[in-house]
């Protein structure tokens, strides 16, 4: 890409929150070796997110860091606020670097984060960061006077890209860029668009290196900008300096997808634990209760303990899978960056820590799940002797029972076979008479 930097809207860069790749590696300020970028590296593309947000722009949160460690705006104006993770990930780095800049966040799109989200933006950024809400604001253009960084993150109408193109622009500050969060969904009317790109050779659209999905457009539209960036824009689609940075951009992005899945299985790993311990508790309680009682939750505990190792082995299987994708992309860049080996040793021995964490935590849930299984057996083995103990006491009653019955017939039969009662039959038979007549 050229640069006309005789006009305002210099360059644009589209950076691709759809690109793929594992191992958090490298510096996109110091990629090459003694190239005008810099080699000294930045610290920023290796921050953690503190609020990870599902999101399809995960994968452009370690270029978003870089941005602002590079230009380091003192005025921040965001025009939609979507799913909050952008503003979050904006205030977070301007946190890092001192919270000298103010960041405004104005929701035309009727945002709605999560009620966790807003609590922690109160709590951590509230100082340098506000937040309006209404739609869109009657006075823009002293919105944004003297603003570093401008971020489009909503649909506009005509009427809007118009107020932005001809009142909004011209007051950004000489060092001004602007971020266009998915051009062709935002800028809906074609004089925003050429007034961003005006003086720009072209625009990544098409081609073997255009992204896909959603996009970030990044615009130089000051004057003035630092020269590692503006090296990066001016830099040819083919050039090495593109090549590499879009494959390490690429690489780290997909660092932090795996690093917020890998939060979610051990969040997974959590629920499993607790679910184990509260299998464990019930395990307890059911020794209290009766026979009965006690079959039909062993019962039961059996069949939440198998669904236990199920999602148990679902997750396993899904960590085996992200660790033999690492290794497999860790072996295909180890050839292609070798400049960057000291950084790459360093994410190994993060992903190093977070496997054995990982390792850790299924190892316990394994543990909880024997120590189960060792209850469930020990509480079926109480209740069959239960029923040895039941069922031999019903034999010794019915027994009885048997015995009785016979004691009675022999002694009815000896009655019955008695001289007495032979003697007795014809006074029996005379009562029997007298009781049948009827009354005088």
């Amino acid at each position: 890409m050229k640069a006309d930097t005789s006009r305002r809207g210099v360059a644009i860069e589209t950076i691709d929150p759809q690109a793929r790749g594992t191992t958090a590696v490298g510096d996109p300020s110091g990629i090459v070796i003694g190239s005008p970028m810099g080699a000294s590296g930045s610290p920023a593309v290796f921050w953690p997110l503190r609020h990870p947000v599902d999101s399809p722009l995960l994968g452009n949160i370690p270029f978003l860091f870089w941005l602002i460690e590079t230009t380091r705006p003192r005025k921040i104006v965001q025009l939609g606020l979507g799913d909050g993770l952008i503003h979050m990930a904006l205030c977070q780095a301007v946190e890092r670097l001192g919270g000298q800049s103010l960041c405004v966040g104005v929701d035309l799109d009727g945002c709605d984060w999560p009620e966790q989200l807003r609590r922690q933006h109160q709590a951590e950024y509230s100082a340098f960061s506000t937040l309006i809400h209404g739609g869109w604001p009657s006075d823009g253009a002293g919105l944004v006077r003297g603003a570093d960084l401008l971020i489009l993150n909503a649909p506009l109408d005509r009427d809007q890209c118009q107020s932005i193109s001809d009142h909004w622009l011209s007051q950004l500050s000489n060092k001004a860029v602007v971020l266009t969060i998915d051009a062709a969904r935002v800028l809906g009317h074609p004089d925003l668009r050429n007034r961003l790109i005006e003086g720009a050779a072209s625009v990544l659209a098409a081609g073997p290196f255009s992204p896909a999905g959603e996009m970030i457009d990044v615009t130089l539209l000051g004057e003035v900008q630092p020269e590692r960036l503006r090296h990066l824009v001016d830099a040819g689609e083919t050039s090495p300096i593109r090549l590499t940075a879009r494959q390490v951009f690429k690489t780290l992005g997909k660092g932090v997808e795996d690093a917020c899945r890998l939060r979610e299985l051990q969040a997974q790993n959590n629920a499993l634990r607790s679910s184990a311990q509260t299998l464990k508790d019930a395990g307890a309680a059911a020794k209290a209760t009766s026979a009965a009682q006690a079959g039909e939750r062993a019962d039961e505990l059996s069949a939440e303990l198998d669904a236990a190792k199920r999602q148990a082995e679902a997750a396993n299987a899904q960590i085996d899978e992200l660790r033999r994708q690492n290794a497999q992309l860790e072996e295909a860049h180890a050839t292609r960056i070798e400049d960057i080996a000291v950084l790459m040793r360093e994410h190994k021995l993060r992903q190093k820590e977070t496997a054995d964490e990982a390792a850790r935590l299924r190892d316990e849930v394994e543990r909880l799940t024997r120590k189960n299984a060792e209850q469930d057996r020990a509480h079926k083995a109480q209740l069959a002797q239960l029923r040895e103990t039941q069922e031999a006491a019903l034999a010794e009653l019915q027994g009885q029972l048997v015995a009785m019955q016979a004691l009675h017939e022999d002694t009815l039969r000896e009655i019955f076979a008695s001289t007495s009662w032979r003697v007795t039959r014809p006074m029996r038979g005379l009562k029997a008479a007298i009781s049948r007549r009827p009354a005088e």
